[in-house]
């Protein structure tokens, strides 16, 4: 009965994502015990990825969101994706006399994959 139970509320459950995207592997396994806090998988939406990059603080004034880039994946030098400023930090690093910069990269082939790196030349 118990069994019978644990079956129809299994059937009863399902998972539904708040985005459409690509899953990733699975850190569960069958017979794992999860809770409704349980992390179950990682779900992206690599219909465009975001790039951090650092900018010396010579340059910072400089930057602005909006600002046209070029990214190269070190995977691939022979190829270059446009991209634009999305965010910049509102401070230097002390430690680094760097201002964060994050890019929004356009990936309609999904070639990009979240954790790249990158080469940035700003335009």
């Amino acid at each position: 009965l118990a069994l019978r139970d644990a079956e129809l509320a299994l059937q009863r459950r399902s998972i539904v994502a708040p985005i459409a995207g690509v899953v990733g592997i699975l850190p569960i396994a069958a017979g794992n015990y999860v809770t409704s806090q349980s992390a179950v998988a990682t779900l992206d939406d690599r219909s465009s990825i975001l790039v951090e990059f650092w900018v010396p603080e010579r340059f910072a004034a400089a930057v602005k969101i909006g600002a046209q880039l070029s990214a190269t994946p070190i995977a691939n030098p022979n190829k270059a994706y446009s991209g634009t400023v999305s965010a910049i930090d509102n401070r230097i690093d002390e430690a680094s006399r760097t201002l964060l910069v994050k890019a929004k990269i356009a990936n309609p082939a999904d070639s990009l994959r979240a954790g790249m790196s990158f080469q940035i030349s700003m335009k």
